[in-house]
């Protein structure tokens, strides 16, 4: 939602990111204000510094701490797929900054490949998550999305998402998490299909092929972290989102 530019900050000569979104629809300005409202409310390394933020009369914006190096999905395009020793270590920081998102009320409803930066800095890499204009906050309860509105990013929404964007809590998160760790591990989604309306059927009533039948030299005990993260009932989901990083980290060395 938006644009984000490269831009200068002129009172301190520094590079900045400046998020941009016109003033055109109600509904999306609102959101917009509510993302940089829940960004200022998780001052943490694993996410991104909000600076400033207001409106002008044909936009609303605002200003974010500008990061170097590239997206996951990007790294997944070049890579095709991650390791065990390349993927466990993004898994954990991902999972430990849901759990400071959760802990502080906030579920993100949009975690993809896209949404997950590696940033490259003078002492190695670092993962941070971003984007949170889909995020719901359990202190806000306005509402944010049109009857029959599809909220998230199709192949990592979970079957909650599928079914409406007020269903979701937390464990939807877990879901999306443990989709992008299936793409990053197995070199495609948990689901593919032709068409929007079949994707979101095999979401809502398929299982995905386990890792073990990919040829990928994985083992059962894959499968079964897997199972679970990627369950139709959230009840059976790992309990949160480190639970679900411990989970995996422990089958691929076993």
């Amino acid at each position: 939602m938006g644009q984000v530019w490269r831009a200068l900050d002129i009172e301190t000569g520094g590079e900045v990111a400046a998020k941009l979104l016109p003033r055109a629809a109600a509904e999306s300005t609102g959101r917009f204000a509510r993302e940089a409202a829940i960004m200022r409310e998780l001052p943490s390394e694993r996410f991104v510094t909000v600076l400033d933020s207001g409106t002008t009369e044909s936009l609303a914006y605002f200003v974010m701490e500008l990061l170097e190096g590239e997206d996951l999905a990007s790294c997944l395009d070049r890579e095709g797929r991650l390791g065990p020793d390349a993927l466990l270590p993004l898994v954990d920081a991902v999972s430990a900054g849901l759990a400071e998102a959760h802990a502080a009320g906030v579920v993100h409803r949009d975690i993809t490949p896209k949404n997950i930066f590696l940033e490259t800095t003078a002492s190695g890499r670092r993962v941070r998550v971003l984007d949170f204009g889909l995020a719901k906050h359990a202190s806000i309860h306005a509402r944010v999305t049109k009857s029959g509105m599809l909220l998230g990013t199709p192949h990592y929404m979970s079957p909650e998402q599928v079914e409406g964007p007020h269903r979701v809590d937390y464990r939807t998160d877990i879901w999306s998490l443990a989709a992008v760790a299936y793409r990053a591990l197995c070199g495609r989604r948990p689901f593919e299909a032709d068409s929007l309306p079949e994707l979101l059927g095999y979401i809502a009533n398929a299982q995905p092929v386990p890792p073990s039948l990919l040829g990928l030299g994985l083992g059962p005990e894959v499968d079964a972290v897997f199972e679970r993260a990627l369950a139709k009932d959230r009840r059976a989901r790992p309990s949160d989102a480190p639970a679900f990083a411990s989970a995996l980290g422990r089958a691929l060395l076993a």
